[in-house]
């Protein structure tokens, strides 16, 4: 089971089981799997997570890209056990 942990300054937010037989999608859609809340900076679909060949993976699908990992931004990336980025003001 992989799980998303979502803070929001600093605070845990959500905490959201990801399914590996789907794509989640995160933004400020109201029908997003995972929702981002009241931020003008967040698009509507900002990324999505999802498992390719038993690996689970994050697409960012804005082209504000806003998404950082140790400070810098990405376009994709393999996702692991402690695997931490930031679409600012959230922390996954």
């Amino acid at each position: 089971m992989a799980k998303l942990i979502i803070r929001h300054n600093v605070e845990v937010k959500q905490e959201v089981v990801l399914d590996p037989s789907k794509i989640s999608i995160a933004g400020r859609k109201q029908d997003a799997d995972i929702l981002l809340e009241g931020e003008k900076c967040i698009s509507r679909e900002d990324f999505k997570i999802f498992v390719e060949q038993k690996v689970w993976k994050l697409e960012i699908l804005s082209k504000m890209g806003n998404v950082l990992v140790n400070g810098e931004a990405l376009i994709s990336a393999e996702m692991g056990p402690g695997f931490a980025f930031t679409l600012i003001p959230y922390e996954f």
